[in-house]
Formats: structure tokens, C-alpha cells, sequence
């Protein structure tokens, strides 16, 4: 197993990096569809294959680019879920699809670049690539 570099990682949008990123981190949350009945003898029976819905949730905190990020946070609504999203992580895998930026905070500290942090939600299927493949 290879070591990676956390600040390897970027946020895309489209093809154009917009933002990168000194920590992140993302969880995958899964809600099964329960299929249980009188025959299943008290115990709770899921079914398989199948979930009633599924959600990826990402934190990143990093230097951001051009301001593209705070910009779409402090514009209007509409702008708040972006399609073509990508999150470049350092082995090289990508994680994209289309997310809502749920929380944004951004700071100055006097002897360090502007840092941003953000949490994303997705909207509909996600998509991982693989690194090399």
C-alpha cells in the first residue's frame, strides 16, 4: 500500500481545478429497504441489492482559486448544487457527480493565504474513477 500526499487532492468543476484542498475527508451513508414480515421471526430482513436511498456526503478545507467557491456560496440559491463536480484525491482517484455545497466558511489568517471549507451533498448518482483505470 502506497502513502499519500493530503494536499494532492483538488476540487474541479467541469475541467478547470477551482479550489485545492489541505484536508478532506467523505462518507458514503446507505438506508437499506426493510423487507421484513410475520415470517421473519422477529428478526429484521433487508433486501438485498437494493437501498431506498443512498447520499455521499464531503468535507474539504484547502486554498481556494479565484474565489470560485465563495462565489457560488454567496450567490443565489440555484448556484448552491453544482453538476460536474470533481473531487481529486491523492492516489488519483475522482469522485464526481453533481453535489450541493451545504456549508461554506472562509478565513483570513494574517500570514497564511485565504482557506476556505466547505461540505458537499450529493444529488442524484455519483461516480468514482478509479486511478489508472
Amino acid at each position: 500500500m502506497t502513502a499519500t500526499a493530503g494536499q494532492d487532492a483538488t476540487i474541479s468543476i467541469g475541467a478547470t481545478p477551482v479550489a485545492g484542498v489541505r484536508v478532506s475527508g467523505f462518507t458514503r451513508n446507505a438506508t437499506p429497504i426493510d423487507i421484513s414480515d410475520k415470517g421473519s421471526a422477529g428478526y429484521q430482513e433487508l433486501m438485498a441489492g437494493k437501498v431506498s436511498s443512498a447520499v455521499l456526503t464531503f468535507n474539504a478545507e484547502g486554498v481556494e482559486k479565484d474565489q470560485v467557491l465563495r462565489d457560488l456560496a454567496l450567490g443565489p440559491v440555484s448556484g448552491w448544487t453544482i453538476e460536474n463536480l470533481t473531487l481529486d484525491l491523492a492516489n488519483g482517484d475522482k469522485i464526481s457527480g453533481t453535489f450541493f455545497m451545504g456549508e461554506y466558511t472562509e478565513g483570513d489568517d494574517y500570514k497564511e493565504a485565504t482557506t476556505f471549507s466547505a461540505t458537499f451533498q450529493s444529488s442524484g448518482q455519483w461516480t468514482l474513477t478509479q486511478a489508472g483505470g
